[in-house]
């Protein structure tokens, strides 16, 4: 082995931290846009079920719900999955 393979440079360590970092705690563009769309259908549902004559409003603001708690815990959030 060179002496280039034993040791990593101090650049390359930071890199590899800070990658770590973004993928623990900074979610990635496709998290961002799936969590506003569901935050919408969510809104849209809730608008919906203030029509007493709207029987499947439920169902919709039940299934946006669900699907934001398996993103949060898809995150990693199990706490914010739960609520």
């Amino acid at each position: 082995m060179s002496q280039h393979e034993k040791s990593k440079s101090p650049n390359q360590i930071y890199i590899t931290e800070r990658v770590r970092f973004y993928k623990m705690d900074v979610p990635t563009l496709d998290v961002l846009v799936e969590k506003s769309k569901l935050t919408t259908k969510l809104e849209e549902a809730k608008e919906l079920a203030k029509d007493p004559n709207n029987t499947t409003a439920w169902k919709l603001e039940a299934q946006a719900l669900t699907q934001l708690g398996q993103l949060e815990k898809w995150q990693g959030n199990e706490q914010a999955g739960d609520a």
